[in-house]
């Protein structure tokens, strides 16, 4: 009875929180006029959010609820939550699982909206090895975070200031040719670590590449920029990657702590700062480097179609 009763719960308050918070709001609303010019000059506050234990692991009845009633963005949300892909499901002991499913991930995201020691950065990668997630800022600003699996203890991500350097759309892995890596994008040539999509089982378990959902993986090879080679040399950077902290092997998944608290994975700005912060010269003259060279190749470009039509 009590499973029964508590996806009948589950299946009613989710939706109901929403409303809720509508008819409250409209109560407390003097006139239609007032309200639309309030709903236009302000900022909506981020959805109040709360997480719950789903047991999974061996309930039939729990494994139809969240095929039923979790799809679409929604269960995009509880796989990043859980960082696992869905064929991990029904192995898992217990999800976590939110009380409210806006549709929309960013509204989940453990870091900060904004860091403004970014915002002369065009594009920055960030990826916490303690909460298994990745972050990208454009100009200070995160637009997108997701879940990722990274090396696992025996063989560890290097963590530190890397740079993206080239990509391939379907590569085999030098570990086990028979590894097909998906929208691989390199980050460490000399070691061939990279960012590509493969399976995410809940923990960290690669041989230190970063691995990503699908989706995930073929939005970041064609957003990241990939190094400018020149006669086979390097002439410039990517963008910067970084990678940072240390996950808590044999202890908690960290994400499970947001079911006692659920800010308990958020990263504040400070923190977050205080890692960027050494490495934020080297970005800056790598971001500069970038920008001559490709400002240069651009005057060379015109230069030939200007030397072209002159000869025609």
């Amino acid at each position: 009875m009590k499973s029964i009763y508590f996806f009948i719960c589950l299946s009613l308050a989710l939706p109901s929180c929403q409303s809720n918070a509508e008819e409250q709001h409209a109560k407390e609303t003097k006139d239609s006029t007032t309200l639309a010019q309030e709903v236009k000059d302000s900022v909506p506050p981020a959805p109040s959010i709360s997480y719950i234990p789903l047991k999974v692991k061996g309930k039939d009845s729990a494994y139809k609820y969240i095929s039923q009633h979790i799809t679409g963005d929604s269960l995009t949300i509880l796989l990043h939550l859980n960082r696992i892909d869905k064929k991990y499901l029904r192995g898992m002991d217990t999800l976590v699982v939110p009380t409210i499913f806006t549709g929309n991930l960013l509204d989940y995201a453990p870091f900060p909206k904004h860091l403004a020691i970014l915002d002369s950065v065009k594009k920055m990668f960030i990826f916490s090895y303690p909460i298994q997630a990745f972050a990208v800022y454009e100009n200070g600003k995160l637009i997108k975070w997701g879940a990722t699996s990274m090396g696992k203890k025996s063989t560890q991500t290097p963590t530190g200031l890397h740079f993206t350097n080239w990509r391939g759309r379907k590569i085999h892995s030098s570990v086990n040719s028979s590894w097909v890596l998906e929208y691989n994008f390199n980050i460490m040539n000399s070691y061939g670590v990279g960012w590509h999509q493969y399976e995410l089982p809940g923990y960290p378990a690669s041989h230190a590449c970063l691995r990503l959902f699908m989706d995930d993986a073929k939005w970041l090879y064609d957003y990241a920029d990939a190094w400018l080679l020149s006669n086979g040399q390097l002439a410039a950077n990517g963008n910067p990657v970084l990678v940072y902290g240390e996950y808590p092997w044999g202890e908690r998944k960290p994400w499970r702590h947001i079911l006692d608290n659920p800010q308990a994975n958020d990263i504040s700005t400070a923190a977050l700062t205080e890692e960027i912060k050494p490495h934020l010269e080297k970005i800056m003259q790598a971001q500069t480097k970038r920008n001559a060279e490709l400002e240069r190749r651009a005057m060379e470009k015109a230069g030939e179609v200007e030397e072209k039509n002159v000869t025609e």
